[in-house]
C-alpha cells in the first residue's frame, strides 16, 4: 500500500509499512495485543508474503526485525551501497581450474541468498561447494566430520551455540545432522525430515546451518584449490 495500512490475515491484525526515502518495506504487529509470540508472528509473515509471492509471481524474503515498540514503526532503509576503493587494489586473474570456477559461483550464490534471508538456498548454495567434490554422501559427511574441528567457525558464539543445540536434539554427528537434516531436509522434502520454510523457527535453524555450511566451504575453496582470498595476488602464500 502507499500509506500504512492495517490489515487482518490468519486471524491477526498487522501493520503495513512502504517504502519511503529512508524506509524499507515493512510489517509491524503487537504481539500483546494479538496474543502472538516473536516466532509466530514470523511465521504469520512469511505465510503472508508465500500468498503474495504466489498471486503476483514475484520474490519476497522477511528479514530479521526487533521487538519492543509501544506502537508500529517503519524499518530504516538499509544502506547497501558498494564500498570504492580510493585507489584500485584488485589484482586478481580468472582461475583456470573449471571445478574451481563452479565451486566460487556456487558460494557467490549461497552469499546472494544469504542476504536476502533465503534460508534453504543459502544452505544448499554453499553445501554443493564442497558436495560436488564426492562421489558419494558419506564421504561428504566424513569430510565434514574429519575438518570440523579444523574450520574457522563464525565469530558470534551465539550461532554455533544454537546449531551445537539443534544437532544434539537429533543425537547425530555434525556430517549426518548437516546431510540428512538440513541437505536432505531442504533439497528433498523428504517424509522423515520435513521442513516448512514459512515456520519461524525452520527458517532460523536453516539460516544458522548455513552459516556454519558457508564456514566449511570457505575452508574448502581455500584449503583444496589452495586459493587466495587477497585482493593483491593469486598466490595463496
Amino acid at each position: 500500500p502507499k500509506e500504512p495500512t492495517r490489515i487482518s490475515f490468519g486471524g491477526h491484525n498487522l501493520v503495513l509499512f512502504p517504502p519511503k526515502k529512508d524506509n524499507a518495506y515493512s510489517i509491524s504487529i503487537d504481539l500483546a495485543n494479538e496474543n502472538i509470540s516473536i516466532n509466530e508472528a514470523k511465521s504469520l509473515m512469511n505465510r503472508l508474503l508465500s500468498v503474495m509471492s504466489w498471486c503476483d509471481d514475484q520474490p519476497s524474503s522477511v528479514h530479521d526485525g526487533w521487538a519492543g515498540n509501544p506502537i508500529p514503526v517503519p524499518v530504516e532503509r538499509q544502506k547497501l551501497g558498494l564500498h570504492t576503493m580510493p585507489d584500485w587494489l584488485f589484482f586478481r586473474t580468472m582461475p583456470t581450474d573449471e571445478k574451481l570456477l563452479r565451486c566460487l559461483a556456487y558460494y557467490r550464490d549461497g552469499l546472494n541468498a544469504r542476504s536476502v534471508g533465503l534460508a534453504s538456498h543459502a544452505f544448499l548454495s554453499f553445501y554443493r561447494v564442497f558436495e560436488t567434490h564426492y562421489d558419494t554422501k558419506e564421504k561428504a559427511k566424513c569430510w565434514i566430520n574429519d575438518v570440523f574441528a579444523r574450520v574457522k567457525l563464525p565469530i558470534n558464539d551465539d550461532i554455533l551455540k544454537k546449531f551445537e543445540a539443534y544437532r544434539q536434539i537429533k543425537k547425530v554427528d555434525h556430517g549426518m545432522y548437516i546431510y540428512t537434516y538440513c541437505r536432505v531436509a531442504t533439497a528433498h522434502g523428504s517424509r522423515k525430515t520435513p521442513s516448512d520454510p514459512d515456520e519461524s523457527e525452520e527458517s532460523e535453524r536453516l539460516l544458522n546451518a548455513a552459516e556454519i555450511t558457508h564456514c566449511l566451504a570457505r575452508y574448502f575453496i581455500k584449503e583444496t584449490f589452495e586459493y587466495s582470498d587477497s585482493y593483491l595476488t593469486d598466490d595463496s602464500e
